[in-house]
């Protein structure tokens, strides 16, 4: 018995040799040589195993990690698994989810390479997983997970097949839900569909297969690839042609949508990429379009002029104001809202009365550079905020901005019986303001020889004219703002630069004083918030720049957390906290609470009369 034991062990070793031997000189191939030239959609991982050690490196990983945040998720990623039905597989930490980060050793890729609607809606999608050194482990487990769908799927028929010489197995779940799999050398792929699968193999075969040249050869791809950096962790690349050729139909019924979708039409693809750069993340967004049109000037950050080295988010672009008014009559003209039809018309017409045509007159004055300048200092209940924009001849612009902002103010609020717009000398400037109810918040404006300048209150406003006239340190005197330049392009049209950690400290203050008490929190304990400095101590600034070039326009960021993360949370974080001051204006948004909150802080408190004058003296 022993010898046949034994026997048995070296036979299996030598199988596993030999099939070892046959597969080392046959790599897994590349996945977009697999996928035709018109895919819709193109997920891909290059190196998994590779991304998935570089990515404990990264400043999200060690937040993931923190106690007290995983303390703080256990609640609600339990609940998140009972929803999904995922419990059994997350218990048992040797199943599904483990098998398959074990077994994705190289390229790992998901793809739609089209959508058909007749004679019923169809995708056809291919999934692949480079297994490389798992081959043999994931051929074991693959087929004992068969096994085990086939005890519970009575119903559905399993049937190898072969085609063009490779093998590859079908499932068939219903009449029109057919799953086949298959293994190309190392490369275990999935594909929705039978002709999918037989595309797949005709590519990898090297023969010609119905749909024409791969994506491996698509132009249009390449370019992409080629604005990416070399060792990408992961990219997204989304044909804009291919997926207008489909839509392109229903425009018929949807007209009010015509001008975006006529902007769609300009572009060929768009792509994004992530790259673990150290503790940070880097994401960079290409658009390709059709045709060439005249980039926006290189903006000069003039207006930083206006920044403090304690400046918390600096955001300055290149801004075609015309252009910018023009699209927005548009949108309101083909939105179908008669009132708002009618009150940008109204408005129109005052101007035109008045003598002036916004475009003409007044925006072809304005710009190309125009900031957002925010300062959030811990304990204040909102951010200091502004937009400013360099204009040219200020003894001109000045009036004709003044008349513009009356007029708006007029369809917006009222006349000045109800909402009087207030004026106040400072540094031999002229601030406006115009007080609404009890709020903190008090819009006001200013005009000065270089820019227009717009902010939440005129407080905010008086300091940015002693920053600008009295020429103190400014945001570029600022280590943590030139280092986090340095990594950025030169040459672009449009940087943001938004130190994170001054941001998230207010921030969080007033999300967990807006959370206290309320009914959203059934599955989340809050007592269990990590606290500030736990979040902030992984914290860098996200910076970013945009470059145009012929045909396509680059996107390069850094951050903490990367791009889409961070857009996620300060979206919600915003939403969570503007919505007990917007809750009072607006009691529809919360129609089943109350119309003022009841906890600490949620509202400040009033500053009295809207009619009543500022408290800020009016000269320096």
């Amino acid at each position: 018995m022993k010898r046949f034991a034994l026997g048995a062990l070296i036979l299996l070793v030598m199988i596993a040799a030999v099939l070892a031997y046959l597969l080392r000189g046959r790599p897994a191939p590349k996945a977009a040589t697999l996928l035709p030239e018109s895919t819709l959609l193109f997920l891909d991982a290059p190196d998994f195993a590779r991304s998935r050690a570089e990515f404990q490196r990264t400043a999200l990983c060690a937040l993931w990690h923190e106690p007290e945040v995983q303390a703080f998720l256990e609640e609600p990623l339990r609940a998140l698994r009972e929803l999904i039905g995922d419990t059994e597989i997350t218990a048992n930490k040797s199943g599904t989810r483990e098998w398959i980060l074990d077994a994705a050793q190289g390229e790992v890729f998901a793809a739609v390479t089209h959508i058909s609607v007749i004679p019923s809606l169809h995708a056809g999608v291919v999934v692949g997983v480079d297994t490389k050194g798992q081959y043999l482990k994931a051929k074991t487990t693959l087929a004992y997970y068969e096994r085990e769908w086939k005890k519970r799927n009575l119903g559905a028929t399993f049937e190898l097949k072969k085609y063009l010489g490779v093998s590859y197995w079908v499932v068939e779940l219903h009449s029109d839900q057919i799953i086949c799999h298959a293994f190309l050398n190392t490369m275990l792929v999935l594909t929705w569909g039978e002709d999918e699968m037989r595309d797949v193999i005709s590519r990898f075969t090297g023969q010609s297969p119905r749909n024409g040249s791969s994506l491996a050869r698509s132009a249009k791809y390449q370019t992409i690839l080629d604005h990416q950096p070399a060792a990408h962790e992961f990219v997204a690349y989304l044909n804009v042609e291919e997926v207008m050729n489909l839509v392109e139909p229903l425009l018929a019924f949807v007209p009010q949508t015509a001008s975006a979708f006529h902007k769609l039409a300009r572009v060929q693809a768009i792509a994004s990429s992530v790259t673990f750069a150290k503790e940070q993340i880097q994401d960079v967004g290409v658009t390709m379009y059709k045709s060439d049109s005249a980039p926006p000037p290189v903006t000069h950050r003039k207006t930083l002029a206006l920044t403090s080295p304690q400046t918390s988010l600096y955001a300055v672009r290149s801004a075609d104001w015309g252009a910018m008014y023009q699209e927005t009559m548009d949108a309101i003209a083909q939105s179908g809202n008669a009132s708002l039809i009618a009150g940008a018309g109204q408005c129109d017409r005052k101007l035109r009365n008045g003598g002036m045509r916004i475009r003409e007159d007044l925006l072809s004055f304005v710009g190309p550079e125009t900031a957002l300048v925010v300062t959030w200092r811990e304990g204040a209940p909102f951010p200091d905020a502004a937009i400013a924009a360099e204009i040219l001849n200020a003894g001109r612009t000045r009036g004709q901005i003044d008349l513009a902002l009356k007029t708006l103010k007029e369809a917006a609020l009222g006349d000045d019986g109800q909402f009087p717009m207030e004026g106040a000398q400072y540094l031999d400037e002229t601030i406006h303001t115009v007080r609404i109810g009890g709020s903190q918040i008090a819009p006001a404006y200013v005009t000065t020889d270089s820019f227009f300048i717009l902010a939440l209150t005129p407080d905010y406003i008086r300091e940015l004219l002693v920053q600008l006239k009295q020429s103190k340190p400014t945001l570029a005197s600022n280590t943590t703002y030139k280092e986090a330049m340095k990594q950025l392009p030169g040459n672009a049209w449009s940087y943001t630069y938004c130190d994170l950690g001054d941001c998230f400290r207010p921030l969080y203050s007033r999300l967990r004083c807006n959370l206290t008490g309320s009914n959203t929190a059934f599955f989340v304990n809050l007592n269990k918030l990590p606290q500030t400095e736990t979040i902030v101590r992984h914290l860098s600034p996200f910076a970013s720049a945009t470059v145009t070039e012929p045909g396509s326009e680059t996107t390069t960021c850094y951050s903490p957390l990367g791009k889409p993360l961070t857009f996620m949370i300060a979206a919600a974080s915003g939403v969570a906290v503007a919505k007990p001051y917007l809750v009072r204006y607006f009691p529809m948004i919360n129609p089943a609470g109350p119309t003022a909150p009841s906890g600490t802080g949620a509202l400040p408190p009033s500053r009295g009369s809207r009619k009543a004058k500022s408290q800020t003296p009016a000269t320096q």
